[in-house]
């Protein structure tokens, strides 16, 4: 849970970059010999969490492009 909270309020702190990043290394942890039940499913929620925010963010960023396309289409 701890990890959860401190992912939870980095993330708006966090560029897109820097969450990748977390997660590629939370996805490297489950590839080690250090895995543990407990911790995996706290890693694995990690995961999740970064991954939906990386989502919104790289849908965010393509609305954003669609409406600079369509606001210069009609210039």
């Amino acid at each position: 849970a701890r990890l959860e909270q401190r992912l939870k309020m980095s993330n708006d702190k966090m560029t897109t970059e820097e969450m990748m990043s977390q997660l590629e290394e939370l996805l490297a942890w489950f590839e080690s010999d250090d895995v543990t039940v407990e911790m995996a499913v706290e890693k694995y929620e990690a995961a999740i969490q970064l991954s939906v925010a990386i989502e919104d963010r790289l849908k965010n960023a393509q609305n954003q492009i669609e409406v600079i396309k369509r606001k210069y289409s009609n210039e």
